[in-house]
């Protein structure tokens, strides 16, 4: 691969500076980037370091006066045989303003793409390294691209900086997403990110989920005794399926605890006295990974700042729907995450 006409290879020494201060008056200013879709897991998982450091390469650089255009090739993600995108950035080094980041060839890039993400806090966290004695050139295949050529596979360890790789439920299909993951049809897209990393940004509803779940454990405590807690369980048989009940009462009953915000929210817990599909698949993998037959599903009054009440619906294991779960997850796995790996 060639270097374009007037530009010259980056390195660690050339690359212009990028401050987080840049970024932001980047994203507030472009209209683009700000976005209901931007403002999700999407952007998150796209500004990764583990993503941009490995699929990022063949960095070139000009400068015409006070503006510097840095030019890369970004690997897709999930299809990392495909042609490399090519982005390209224009900074005014005077004026210390990002003027433009544009991907010219994914689909999405007409309306800002996460390609063009993962450039900008590539080069953000290359201005953000320590000076170093030797100069590093950026004119090189990214990692993902050498996948099936040079490279035959690439790791989760291999994948730098992932702190993902130290959490348990990394590329794994926990009971709360099976429901989720069974019925999803898109192997690129929100749900992915989320099993391989990516954040969901906090919410009113988990703020208050975090701050009932004690005070209703209490309450369910009252009537059935002292609920123990047990962490995430991993399964003997699928490792890639794994649960983290709220507790086990009596070391044979699953204890899974909701706090909806209101009378709408309740609906989508309990619906006509009965648990919802969603949650059932949620209790019922619980039950299965911590291999016992009983589960309780205990969800707080919408109300239960002032009434104290817990609606609790006892939980019966259902090996049938539970092979039919599994089928259903681990086929996603092996079809959708094992080959990120």
């Amino acid at each position: 691969m060639q270097v374009e006409k007037d530009f010259i290879k980056a390195d660690s020494v050339n690359l212009p500076k990028v401050d987080s201060f840049m970024i932001a008056n980047f994203f507030a200013s472009n209209p683009d980037f700000c976005s209901a879709e931007f403002r999700n897991v999407k952007t998150t998982v796209s500004s990764r370091q583990s993503y941009g450091d490995d699929a990022i390469g063949y960095v070139q650089l000009k400068r015409d006066h006070t503006l510097c255009t840095v030019k890369c090739r970004i690997c897709p993600e999930h299809k990392v045989r495909q042609t490399s995108y090519s982005v390209s950035m224009v900074i005014d080094e005077k004026e210390g303003v990002v003027k433009s980041v544009q991907c010219h060839d994914c689909p999405a890039s007409l309306g800002g793409c996460k390609h063009s993400v993962a450039f900008l806090m590539w080069v953000h966290r290359r201005s953000e390294e320590p000076a170093c004695t030797s100069t590093e050139c950026y004119w090189k295949k990214s990692k993902l691209a050498k996948v099936g050529t040079t490279l035959k596979f690439t790791t989760v360890k291999q994948m730098k900086g992932n702190s993902s790789t130290d959490n348990k439920e990394y590329a794994r299909i926990t009971a709360s997403k099976a429901f989720n993951v069974s019925r999803c049809k898109t192997t690129d897209g929100s749900l992915i990110a989320l099993l391989m990393g990516a954040k969901v940004p906090n919410t009113p509803a988990m703020d208050r989920g975090r701050k009932l779940e004690g005070l209703v454990r209490k309450e369910v405590e009252k009537q059935y005794g002292k609920i123990e807690e047990c962490g995430l369980i991993i399964s003997r048989k699928f490792p890639m399926v794994a649960g983290s009940p709220d507790g086990i009462l009596k070391k044979d009953v699953v204890v899974e605890i909701k706090c909806p915000t209101n009378e709408k929210t309740f609906a989508n817990y309990i619906c006509n006295g009965k648990i919802t599909t969603k949650f059932a698949v949620q209790v019922l993998l619980q039950m299965y990974v911590s291999d016992l037959k009983k589960g309780l599903f205990c969800v707080a009054d919408w109300d239960f700042e002032k009434n104290n009440k817990v609606h609790i619906i006892p939980i019966e294991y259902d090996e049938t729907m539970v092979n039919d779960i599994l089928c259903n997850v681990v086929t996603f796995w092996k079809n959708n995450i094992y080959s990120l790996l």
